[in-house]
């Protein structure tokens, strides 16, 4: 009895070889059985002549044992297993390379997730920081608007007063209501006078007696030349509710 690989068929490892000879002819034959299941392995026939040497039993048996202990579609299968088998091992790894992989990425997405939302956030802030800047910008554009009304209100107010300060040529223009008005006469003198139906009355004093005239009629001065007004100004306010009907400055060089 021998200890070889199992039996493909029952695993046992046991097995024995039998030897025979064909009575009939120069033949001899060896084969393999199992001690369990009894099956027989491959079949070994050697001829020999009748002046040849007949082969021993040992050769007989080495012959039988290496044929019952090959097994070629058992080796490549067996092969083939441990192929897969290394394959699998090598997917395996690649697997949980896969995975460890996985596991990285996904910590990296938090950290580019948890980075966004950060961002997100700075850019509501710096949002609502422009829109609070937006406010404030029209508020300063209501001010600026106000302020430059105010300063053309100002403006227009200082150039008419600056206007009523200086002389208006009665040939540019007159008042636009009648009223009282200082002037200036053709004769130098300065004085107030009345501006009716467009027209201004001049007053003057002459020996004690007051004589008047509209500007289209004809008068003699002192001087002898007809006497109307030339150049005219506003009357400045007055210190009270009371107004004098008539002031005179005085008289000018010529």
């Amino acid at each position: 009895m021998n200890e070889s690989i199992p039996c493909p068929f029952c695993g046992s490892e046991d097995y024995y070889i039998a030897v025979t000879d064909n009575p009939f002819s120069y033949d001899t034959y060896s084969t393999a059985h199992c001690s369990k299941c009894h099956a027989t392995g491959p079949f070994v026939a050697e001829s020999y002549l009748e002046d040849e040497p007949k082969p021993t039993r040992d050769y007989m048996e080495a012959v039988a044992k290496e044929k019952w202990q090959t097994r070629p579609i058992e080796d490549a299968l067996n092969k083939r297993i441990a192929d897969l088998v290394s394959s699998n091992m090598v997917m395996a790894k690649g697997v949980l390379d896969l995975k460890a992989r996985i596991a990285e990425l996904e910590a990296e997405i938090d950290i580019r997730k948890d980075q966004l939302r950060e961002a997100k956030n700075i850019l509501i802030d710096k949002k609502l920081h422009i829109d609070a800047l937006y406010e404030e910008g029209y508020k300063l554009q209501q001010r600026i608007a106000e302020l430059e009304a105010e300063i053309d209100h100002l403006t227009a107010h200082d150039a008419t007063e600056r206007q009523d300060d200086k002389w208006i040529p009665v040939s540019e223009r007159l008042p636009e209501t009648d009223g009282q008005y200082i002037g200036y006469t053709n004769t130098g003198l300065v004085g107030t006078h009345w501006l009716v139906d467009g027209h201004f009355v001049v007053t003057y004093s002459c020996e004690r007696n007051w004589l008047t005239t509209p500007t289209s009629w004809i008068l003699e001065s002192a001087s002898g030349g007809d006497v109307y007004v030339t150049h005219w100004m506003p009357l400045p306010e007055s210190p009270n509710d009371t107004q004098t009907d008539s002031v005179v400055y005085g008289k000018e060089s010529d």
